[in-house]
């Protein structure tokens, strides 16, 4: 799919104006980017942000830095792994960080991130109710989801694959042109996620029956499998070097510019969705905070979620008139999936000592696919 430039002016943001309650009693002003304060010795706050690539918006960075002369700097990382190593160096001046639904939970388990102050950050209102008070993180105390993909099954046309469930992944004969060539995502819970729901089961269940079920599913039909693989697994499909991946909306579209022919389905009987959050980390000093919850709070503007669209190629949570969003992007299933998907739809989350059940069942699946 081809980006397309954003067709929205953006609102004067210095005219931010008081919000009312239902009272009518004035609520705290937000704080405008042209009103953030200097870090130490007057010089411009610097903002950091931990994030995977493509999901910070552009069109805020340039309006911090020309309202206020804020610079942003992104450290890309590639797994919840890397992200818990580097959000745990206190030394590291990071002063936001986007995380996904799962480490969320890790990041709180540890203790590694601040409340924001909903003062600063009205616009986390407007995102839509299904993407807020989450598992992880109720009364969105912590967080702030602004974006999300599915998780489900990647293919090439033309290659004698339609598949139309998780089944796909499973049932699977000698003469099936994915065996042996079909691939797993290496996240242990996204994994044994679409095993779980295949069963029939919650993919945050903590019973050990059903997680040795899904463990047992997997394990038995290891022969399928080529591999587990979160990195690369959609330029390898791309290639021909598999024929069917478990996989991210977004990268399996990002495989269409190598491959036109890649082609990508939801499972009705349920998908996964893989959420990203904006979170302040603990060690942020109050004025780069302050800077995380502007750019957050400008982040969930209508106008700005709209045009991130775009860039992102992925959703967004925020409530955003769909006439500002092209027909092809809300009719194309790499990025918006269907109402009836959406609405059985689930996420995984961090479930802390119980992690246990699905980390010694991920060994059993790793030593069963060698």
């Amino acid at each position: 799919m081809k980006k397309q430039k954003p067709s929205l002016l953006f609102l004067p943001i210095f005219l931010w104006a008081f919000l009312f309650s239902a009272c009518g009693a004035p609520r705290p002003t937000p704080v405008a980017p042209e009103q953030l304060s200097t870090g130490q010795g007057g010089d411009p706050v610097q903002l950091i942000i931990y994030t995977p690539r493509n999901l910070v918006d552009d069109n805020v960075i340039t309006e911090l830095d020309e309202a206020a002369g804020i610079s942003v700097i992104q450290h890309y990382y590639t797994s919840d792994e890397e992200l818990i190593a580097l959000a745990t160096q206190t030394s590291n001046p990071v002063s936001l960080i986007i995380a996904s639904n799962y480490a969320v939970g890790l990041l709180k388990d540890r203790t590694l991130l601040t409340p924001y102050d909903p003062n600063n950050v009205p616009n986390v209102n407007n995102i839509d109710g299904r993407f807020r008070n989450l598992a992880y993180d109720a009364n969105n105390q912590y967080c702030a989801a602004f974006t999300y993909g599915t998780i489900g099954l990647g293919y090439i046309n033309g290659q004698g694959l339609t598949p139309t469930s998780w089944n796909a992944l499973f049932e699977q004969t000698a003469e099936t042109p994915s065996f042996g060539r079909t691939s797993l995502l290496a996240h242990p819970r996204e994994a044994l996620g679409a095993a779980l729901i295949y069963l029939g089961f919650n993919p945050n269940t903590t019973e050990t029956a059903e997680i040795n079920a899904a463990k047992d599913l997997i394990v038995q039909h290891a022969a399928n499998f080529s591999g587990v693989d979160s990195l690369h697994y959609w330029e390898d499909l791309a290639l021909f070097k598999t024929s069917l991946a478990q996989g991210f909306s977004r990268d399996f579209l990002a495989g269409q510019q190598i491959n036109a022919e890649m082609n990508y389905t939801l499972p009705p009987e349920g998908t996964l969705l893989r959420i990203y959050n904006f979170c302040i980390p603990k060690i942020a000093s109050p004025a780069h905070k302050l800077a995380a919850e502007v750019f957050i709070n400008l982040s969930l503007d209508p106008e700005f979620a709209a045009n991130s669209i775009f860039l992102r190629e992925l959703p967004t949570t925020v409530m955003v008139d769909e006439s500002l969003i092209a027909l092809e992007t809300l009719e194309n299933p790499f990025i918006y999936p269907p109402d009836n998907i959406l609405a059985t739809a689930q996420y995984i989350y961090s479930l802390g000592a119980q992690e246990i059940l699905y980390t010694t069942a991920w060994d059993d699946i790793l030593a069963a696919l060698r």
